[in-house]
């Protein structure tokens, strides 16, 4: 099966794609160093910088295409303009690929504020362009923390199959298991409430031509090959934190609230984390961050650390990319 990338970042949807047998036929990505990388790995696929430029009928026939469209606008620590925003409105851009392109199925990722953004009206319009293309499917909030790496990294993904492909169906079957208690991919029943609350709390939902929608979340998931390294703690400076924009104090994007409240080890609390902990603190190296995202020691090393941090900070999960390329793959070969 082939696969198209959307803001491909440094490659962490694309590796997990290809890691289960998808031929990357196409990168999307406009950051030079998020380039240099997708260069080295990369050397013969086609790459284009600006998708307002990018004429998705060069995909026509792709089996997937795959985006994680920049989330700067809904980010609960950005200015949230939502997807009236420059960087977040490139989601639309991302459509008209879509439409372009027809793949059979997309695979897109943001921020969990996506949820809350609008009182749940970004999210709404991300499944109501889709569904007015033709793809139906569900959306659900993925924690990296329970694919085996070392870090807690909340993201909302979707998964919108075309309805001659399956629609619906197929697209829940791929973020759920029948009869789990994170959805259901049973016949549609009307919806009782919006597709995302506004609180961020409604963390899955499925969306076909009826708008079914089911609300709560996976209960009883076992966290598997978890590991921790007590000499890494997740050190952070204030001025490593962005900006809240109600009140322009350091806002920690990790922890989701104030840097002064968050949960990280800081200058202000580092002694009491040695003498607890009986240990040191360092700041992760770039091969650890690497590690910790599920990339093999060294992909991003033809950057400087400080870009090498960027890259790798922005990108997806390799595990999470590679349990949803299976599942995708699975899905479409039973449809």
């Amino acid at each position: 099966m082939t696969h198209g990338s959307l803001f491909t970042g440094g490659g962490g949807l694309d590796l997990g794609f290809e890691l289960a047998g998808f031929a990357t036929i196409g990168q999307c990505e406009n950051d030079r160093f998020a380039n240099e990388v997708l260069e080295h790995h990369w050397p013969d696929v086609p790459r284009h910088e600006d998708i307002n430029d990018f004429d998705g009928r060069e995909w026509e026939g792709v089996d997937v295409i795959t985006g994680g469209f920049p989330c700067q606008d809904v980010s609960v620590s950005g200015r949230r303009e939502g997807l009236a925003g420059t960087r977040s409105g490139l989601f639309f851009q991302m459509c008209r690929v879509v439409e372009e392109a027809r793949p059979r199925a997309v695979i897109w990722e943001n921020v969990a504020g996506l949820l809350s953004q609008s009182d749940g009206n970004a999210m709404r319009t991300v499944c109501a362009e889709l569904a007015s293309l033709g793809y139906f499917g569900a959306w659900r909030l993925l924690d990296s923390a329970f694919f085996g790496v070392p870090q807690s990294r909340r993201r909302v993904f979707g998964a919108f199959v075309r309805e001659d492909c399956g629609g619906w169906a197929c697209g829940c079957s791929i973020l759920f298991d029948a009869g789990s208690s994170g959805g259901s991919v049973g016949p549609p029943r009307k919806a009782k409430k919006p597709i995302a609350d506004g609180t961020g709390r409604c963390i899955v939902g499925t969306v076909s031509n009826k708008w079914h929608k089911q609300s709560g979340g996976p209960s009883g998931d076992e966290r598997y090959n978890m590991t921790t390294d007590p000499l890494v703690p997740g050190f952070k400076f204030a001025h490593e934190c962005v900006e809240c924009p109600d009140c322009g104090e350091p806002w920690c994007e990790d922890c989701e609230m104030h840097y002064a409240g968050c949960h990280c080890v800081g200058p202000s609390n580092l002694e009491d984390y040695i003498e607890e902990n009986n240990t040191r603190v360092r700041r992760l190296t770039p091969e650890e961050c690497e590690r910790a995202q599920g990339f093999p020691t060294g992909f991003t090393a033809m950057l400087s650390d400080t870009q090498r941090y960027k890259v790798i900070g922005n990108a997806v999960a390799v595990p999470v990319a590679y349990w949803l390329a299976l599942r995708t793959k699975m899905a479409l070969e039973a449809g």
